[in-house]
C-alpha cells in the first residue's frame, strides 16, 4: 500500500487545500461584513424614517397606552 501512496503529492494536495480553504474563509468573512454594514444601515434609515412618521402624526411611544377594555396599562418603550 505504501509503494502506491506518493507522499508528496498528498503532501501538495493537502497543503493547497488549506490555502484554499483560508482564502474561502476570508471571502465569507469578507461577505459577512459587507451584508451586516448593508443591513445596519437600512435599519438605522428605517427608524428616521419611521420615527419622522411618527412625529408627524404626533404618535408619542414613550406615552403609556391604555388598553381597550381599561383592565391592563401597557408600556411602549
Amino acid at each position: 500500500m505504501n509503494r502506491n501512496m506518493n507522499l508528496p503529492a498528498i503532501q501538495r494536495i493537502a497543503m493547497e487545500f488549506e490555502r484554499e480553504n483560508d482564502m474561502m474563509d476570508q471571502r465569507q468573512e469578507m461577505m459577512d461584513d459587507a451584508i451586516d454594514d448593508t443591513f445596519e444601515d437600512e435599519e438605522e434609515e428605517t427608524d428616521e424614517i419611521v420615527n419622522q412618521v411618527l412625529d408627524e402624526i404626533g404618535v408619542d411611544l414613550s406615552q403609556s397606552v391604555w388598553h381597550p377594555k381599561g383592565a391592563h396599562l401597557i408600556l411602549c418603550s
